[in-house]
């Protein structure tokens, strides 16, 4: 059985991955195909793509978006375009934070309270 911390960091961004699908899709459907979740030491990430291409992020449409960066059109370095701005991340927090918050109490407060010699049920 995890402990409550995996267990609510787990919920959190299943449900943080989910939004982040739908707010992507709206402008690009390469980042909304590639939203994961993924555990990195004691956190769990939710990122729309991942670090491991020849441009440093793939699918790179999300990074882009993100942040407004300019990128070269088809790889040709002689002509580089903004991609415009469509803060994925920042519309997904926005949109999602406090039923992130919910998703995390509901998978780990009983678990915490059992954790530390409380039951609900006492």
């Amino acid at each position: 059985m995890p402990d409550a911390r995996t267990a609510g960091l787990r919920a959190a961004a299943g449900s943080l991955a989910r939004t982040m699908m739908r707010v992507a899709l709206a402008k690009t459907r390469h980042s909304a195909a590639a939203v994961n979740t993924t555990p990195e030491g004691p956190d769990i990430l939710v990122r729309a793509g991942k670090p491991e291409s020849v441009y440093g992020w793939e699918p790179i449409q999300a990074l882009m978006f993100d942040d407004n960066k300019r990128h070269p059109l088809f790889g040709d370095k002689k002509h580089w375009y903004n991609q415009g701005e469509y803060p994925i991340t920042e519309g997904t927090i926005r949109e999602n934070g406090e039923d992130c918050a919910e998703a995390y109490a509901d998978a780990a407060v009983d678990l915490m309270l059992d954790e530390h010699g409380f039951s609900k049920y006492k």
